[in-house]
């Protein structure tokens, strides 16, 4: 499992980092796996685009679904993209 980049971790944080996923790992967790789990989540994106897909456009009308579409465009997606 990758840490960071030299330049960017000191060794004492790389250090104390390294051995808490050694820690974690000899209680029986899967520091990699839920890194990976969490990778594969689907995105908001991905969430927005199915959401419209499967219930809006199935059950509204078309001006709501473009409504919709542009309240998803214009407030929750650039919002969903700018926080870490």
């Amino acid at each position: 499992m990758t840490l960071g980049r030299i330049e960017a971790l000191s060794y004492a944080k790389a250090r104390k980092t390294a051995e808490e996923y050694y820690h974690r790992t000899r209680l029986g967790e899967d520091p990699a796996g839920a890194r990976d789990d969490q990778r594969a989540a689907p995105t908001i994106a991905a969430l927005v685009e199915r959401y419209m897909r499967e219930e809006v456009t199935q059950s509204l009308k078309p001006t709501t679904v473009r409504f919709y579409g542009h309240l998803f465009r214009l407030h929750i997606l650039p919002q969903a993209c700018c926080r870490s």
